[in-house]
């Protein structure tokens, strides 16, 4: 079955996350994107191997670039290693205007379910306007690498505390 990200509209993705044993209520298009790809795709990586994944949709840029040779991807990647997400990755977005703008659309979909809105960070996006550096950057989880160096099957196995224990 192929899918493509932007093409297939939102039921039809919804279809196929509850193919695969989603019963939830509906799913916006990234919801189904993520279900998808965290139950049938990252399961699916060779564990002894690296897998890079690149260019996830735009709506899923976080604060990275849109891709100027395709604006429906960003200039973003993650990095995982038996089975375990190990660093999210991307071209930083630099444009304080585009920046600013993608908080509020933001803050506009907390809103719309009833959640609370972040507030904006006008130092960043000041910073942006002064003429920020191109720069780019990989944060690595040091908890997840602790799991694959420790053998760890969950997370909590490598936290000194957890909600639950704080």
């Amino acid at each position: 079955m192929t899918i493509h990200p932007q093409e297939t509209s939102v039921c039809a993705l919804n279809k196929v996350c509850h193919t695969f044993g989603y019963g939830g209520s509906q799913l916006s298009r990234d919801e189904a994107l993520d279900f998808l790809f965290a139950t049938q795709i990252q399961t699916k990586f060779n564990k002894q191997v690296l897998t890079f994944v690149s260019l996830y949709p735009s709506s899923q840029a976080a604060l990275a670039q849109i891709n100027p040779d395709d604006n429906s991807t960003s200039l973003r990647f993650e990095v995982f290693y038996q089975g375990h997400e190990l660093g999210n990755g991307y071209q930083e977005l630099t444009d304080g205007t585009a920046l600013q703008k993608r908080f509020e659309a933001d803050n506009l979909v907390r809103k719309g379910n009833n959640n609370s809105q972040i507030p904006i960070d006008n130092n960043l996006i000041t910073a942006m306007q002064n003429d920020m550096p191109a720069c780019s950057g990989i944060a690595i989880g040091v908890d997840r690498l602790l799991m694959v160096l420790l053998e760890c099957e969950t997370i909590s196995e490598v936290m000194a505390f957890t909600a639950q224990n704080s």
